[in-house]
């Protein structure tokens, strides 16, 4: 088995935690989204690195098909809609209105907790739903 793959996860995992508490006290959605969907996808590809180690062989189904590969469908939905929370938050820090608060501050936070937890939830939901329909087939 390679080393390095469980060990820079893990360390990855480290770093990830190291940096969590700054970003909760200021309250960042988006920050602590990215943190947790990345602590998460770092913790799996660690123990996959670990559990598959020179082989092949199938030892833990439930973990591979039902937990993993769901919460790494929801990371691909959820990372890239945090990041445009964040850009979106850099937007208004950088245009300048004269009239005090904007009208896209005040729809802030729910738009959020939209893009950051309920739209990768929802396609997750979906994914385990209907599992045919949201996959690209291989034709």
């Amino acid at each position: 088995m390679r080393a390095e793959l469980p060990a820079f996860s893990f360390l990855s995992v480290v770093f990830i935690l190291l940096i969590l508490p700054g970003q909760l006290k200021s309250n960042n959605i988006p920050a602590v989204s990215i943190i947790a969907w990345l602590f998460v996808c770092n913790l799996i590809h660690g123990v996959n690195a670990i559990l598959w180690a020179n082989n092949v062989d199938i030892r833990a189904s439930a973990w591979c098909d039902l937990a993993v590969t769901a919460v790494l469908l929801g990371a691909m939905v959820a990372v890239p809609g945090a990041f445009l929370c964040v850009a979106r938050q850099l937007d208004l820090m950088t245009t300048r209105t004269d009239t005090g608060l904007k009208p896209e501050q005040r729809h802030k936070k729910p738009f959020e907790i939209l893009m950051c937890i309920v739209l990768p939830v929802v396609y997750i939901a979906l994914r385990n739903f209907f599992p045919t329909s949201l996959t690209p087939s291989l034709r």
